[in-house]
């Protein structure tokens, strides 16, 4: 016997399957119903199991993403030996900007004004120093780690000194000095590490300078490339056109070519389209005179 709808209770009536029922009366479409509005709920099921499961792997890729982060920023020279933290209270208190460049594009310009310290965090850098005076350019690629600016926010000179391109893409990490100043009175572990790395900017060129005194091409070579680059860069050129080359050693073309058969012909430099490019940090004809 068919149940009427007008038998069930009131709470029942809104049910879209008892009106259903109530309207149709056939078992048949009753239970083909049931069976769409099964395979509705099950859809319904799936679905939001899946949006479930991709909002577990994004929370799971954001910790991964952030815990890398921390990593590579716990690795840069001016935060060495500090905690996770301290990294994630520097975050949270410092307005901290991340920034994104394409290869050969301009990161830093030489002569503008150091109002932010930056740092590579992924990628690598072509630092290009101009010597003034005369047409020679000091090239190094550097990579992550590498602090722009650091050793220029204070002082008589407060500009870069050098251009700055991206080799391939390249993220950069970059606040203000006012923002660095209050991290350096956080914690002592922030002002030594600032210390260090000053007193090895400002020891790096008397050094230099002690270890090739003598005035021969290769000692004028080797301090272009010990003053200027870094010891950790990598493929160091001195361009620039012969002229201006032998005119900053102090040499004719005879002495010059002489010195530059001897270098090539040992595997340490390479001469081409008024490019030299340095495979081996020590020259010939001045004893230990290693630039690290």
């Amino acid at each position: 016997m068919a149940v009427g709808i007008s038998q069930l209770p009131f709470c029942f009536y809104k049910h879209p399957l008892v009106v259903f029922w109530g309207i149709t009366q056939d078992k048949r479409l009753y239970s083909e119903a049931i069976h769409v509005i099964r395979g509705i709920l099950s859809a319904w099921v799936l679905i939001e199991t899946r949006r479930h499961a991709r909002a577990s792997l994004l929370v799971s890729l954001n910790l991964i993403v952030m815990t890398t982060m921390y990593e590579k920023i716990m690795d840069l020279p001016l935060f060495k030996g500090v905690g996770k933290d301290h990294v994630s209270s520097f975050l949270e208190k410092t307005n901290v900007n991340f920034l994104n460049y394409e290869s050969g594009e301009l990161v830093v310009t030489k002569g503008d004004d150091v109002r932010m310290l930056k740092f590579v965090i992924s990628g690598e850098v072509r630092i290009n120093h101009r010597l003034d005076g005369f047409d020679i350019v000091v090239e190094e690629i550097c990579g992550r780690g590498r602090v722009l600016g650091a050793d220029r926010l204070y002082g008589m000179s407060k500009i870069y000194s050098c251009d700055v391109y991206a080799i391939g893409r390249v993220s950069i990490m970059e606040f203000s000095k006012e923002q660095y100043v209050r991290l350096l009175n956080m914690d002592s572990i922030y002002l030594l590490n600032f210390f260090n790395f000053l007193s090895r900017r400002a020891q790096r060129p008397v050094e230099t300078l002690e270890r090739y005194a003598a005035a021969d091409i290769s000692a004028r070579m080797s301090l272009l490339v010990g003053i200027f680059t870094d010891p950790d860069s990598s493929d160091v050129v001195i361009s620039g056109s012969a002229c201006d080359v032998r005119r900053y050693c102090g040499v004719n073309e005879e002495e010059f070519s002489r010195w530059l058969e001897i270098a090539c012909g040992e595997g340490l430099v390479e001469m081409a389209d008024e490019r030299i490019r340095i495979f081996s940090k020590k020259f010939p004809s001045v004893a230990g005179n290693a630039f690290d």
